[in-house]
Order: structure tokens, then C-alpha cells, then sequence
């Protein structure tokens, strides 16, 4: 239960970021607008990051009446909710919540500077082609990262107990093979002389 609280505290934390570094450039003032219109692209339906976003929007005093969007992992049905239901009503938007990698490199492609987008749950945008750096997008997109880089999630591990061999299952689709992507915060080399063999298997397509 502890553990579930902190997810969400810290998923509310980087959606309130994420929200300033949207407003603060658009001279948006929070005392001066209180209510917003959001689209909620969905992949799964309704998860922590979704509703931790929903419950800090509300704590900061804004009303917001949302269009949920939900894609049910279903590539095709995406196409049709951005093209048939999203493009055309972008203009009723103050903003667009997009959860994952799938559905935000899509949504951008429709979007197209026309509307400020915010993600979530996106594990290397950098890598994912969504901004070019963490510091700045250089776009109309702001959001957080769920990333956690393999060096320091390695470095954690051997803290816990000593081993030699790791295995490491990683997604098989090709854009998604970023832990061996160069340049990537997730590009990983075993420690010389700490671990013998690092052994990675790749698990059945599935995205996010």
C-alpha cells in the first residue's frame, strides 16, 4: 500500500512539472484560468499516472471537463479515436494527456504543433523520437519520463547481494530495443570483473 502511494505521489509530482513547463510559456497564469477543456488518450484505460494527473489538476483548483480516449491496445482503434475523434475538435482543447510510448509518438504525428501535448509513462523519449532532449522539446510537448537508467538500476542490484550472471528481457519491436540504442540513458555494459555473463532474451512484441 506504502509503495502504491508513492507511485502515485510521484507521478502527481512530474505531472504538476510537466504542467508548468507547458503553462509558463503559453502566459498562462493559473489565477487566471481555472478551467480547461483535456483530451485523455488512453492506451489501457485509467491508470495511476491518469488518475494522479486528473487528482493534481484538481488539488491546484482547476475544473477540467475531459474526453476520455481510450484506445484498448488496439493500434487501429488509435487511428480512428485521433483521426475521427481528436483532429477534428482540436481547437476545444486547452491541452492533450497522452499516456505511453505508442500513443504519444502517434498523437504527436496528428497533432503537429497545433495543440500543447503532455505526456506520461514514456520510458526514453529521447529514444522514442519525441524530443530531442530532456531539458528543452523545442516543441509544443512537455511530460515526464518513467525511465530509470540501466546503469543505476544495475548499480542497485549489486548493492542487494552479489552475482554473476543477470539475465535482462527487454521488448523485441524493433523501435523499442533502446537499452542498446547509442547515445541512449539506457545503454548498458556489464562491470568489468563484477558480473561473468549478461544474458538477454527478447519477450513477444507488446507496446505502451
Amino acid at each position: 500500500m506504502a509503495r502504491g502511494m508513492a507511485m502515485r505521489t510521484i507521478s502527481v509530482h512530474w505531472m504538476f512539472l510537466a504542467l508548468a513547463i507547458v503553462l509558463v510559456p503559453l502566459g498562462v497564469t493559473p489565477a487566471a484560468e481555472r478551467q480547461l477543456k483535456i483530451a485523455m488518450v488512453q492506451w489501457t484505460g485509467d491508470t495511476r499516472a491518469c488518475i494522479g494527473f486528473r487528482d493534481g489538476l484538481k488539488e491546484l483548483g482547476y475544473a477540467v471537463e475531459y474526453t476520455m480516449l481510450n484506445a484498448e491496445q488496439d493500434r487501429t482503434k488509435l487511428g480512428h479515436i485521433l483521426r475521427g475523434t481528436l483532429q477534428p475538435r482540436l481547437k476545444e482543447f486547452a491541452y492533450v494527456y497522452t499516456y505511453g510510448t505508442t500513443v504519444t509518438k502517434a498523437t504527436k504525428r496528428i497533432l503537429k504543433n497545433q495543440a500543447p501535448q503532455i505526456f506520461a509513462i514514456v520510458l526514453d523519449p529521447i529514444g522514442a523520437g519525441i524530443v530531442p532532449r530532456l531539458e528543452s522539446s523545442g516543441a509544443n510537448i512537455s511530460g515526464a519520463t518513467n525511465g530509470v537508467s540501466l546503469a543505476s538500476q544495475l548499480d542497485t542490484a549489486l548493492k542487494l547481494g552479489k552475482f554473476k550472471t543477470l539475465g535482462f528481457l527487454f521488448n523485441s519491436i524493433p523501435a523499442r530495443k533502446i537499452p542498446f540504442s547509442s547515445g541512449s540513458n539506457f545503454e548498458i555494459s556489464p562491470p568489468a570483473g563484477i558480473l561473468r555473463s549478461l544474458i538477454c532474451a527478447p519477450l513477444p512484441p507488446w507496446t505502451a
